[in-house]
C-alpha cells in the first residue's frame, strides 16, 4: 500500500494540502508519505508493531496524550499544541494509522484546531485504506 495513494486529489484539495506528498521511510520501516505547503500532512501506516497497544505503552514519552475515537475507530492524541497534532488511530488489533498534523502558516479557522483537523485529515484516510488492511 503507498501511503501517498491514501488521500485523493479531491481530498487534499478540500484539506487545503499539497497536491503532491514525498515518500520516505516511517522509524519502524514501512513507507510513509508527506504533503507540505500551508500545513503539513503526513500519512504513516504502522503494521509491524503492536497498534494502539505500543502508543499506550509508550504514553510517558509524549508531551501530551488523550484518547480519543476517529469515524468509530479507537485513537490517541498525542504530542500536540498550537502547532501540531499526531493523531494515532487503531485500524486494528496491530495495526495503526498515524497522521502527523503541522499548521506550518495557514490562517484558516480549520487549520488552527490541530487534533480536531489531523482527526478530520485521518477520518478522509480511513475512507481510502483496503478492505482487510
Amino acid at each position: 500500500m503507498d501511503p501517498c495513494q491514501l488521500l485523493t486529489p479531491n481530498q487534499l484539495r478540500e484539506l487545503g494540502a499539497a497536491q503532491s506528498g514525498k515518500p520516505d521511510q516511517a522509524p519502524w520501516g514501512e513507507t510513509l508519505c508527506t504533503w507540505s505547503d500551508a500545513i503539513r500532512v503526513t500519512v504513516a501506516p504502522d503494521t509491524k508493531r503492536r497498534g494502539l497497544t505500543e502508543v499506550y505503552l509508550r504514553k510517558s514519552s509524549y508531551n501530551n496524550f488523550e484518547a480519543s475515537t476517529v469515524a468509530g475507530y479507537p485513537a490517541v492524541r498525542a504530542d500536540f499544541g498550537e502547532i501540531r497534532c499526531n493523531v494515532n488511530v487503531g485500524v486494528a488489533e496491530d495495526q495503526l494509522l498515524l497522521v502527523q498534523y503541522a499548521n506550518n502558516v495557514s490562517r484558516k479557522v480549520e487549520h488552527k484546531d490541530t487534533c480536531a483537523f489531523g482527526e478530520r485529515i485521518a477520518a478522509e484516510v480511513l475512507k481510502n485504506l483496503p478492505a482487510g488492511g
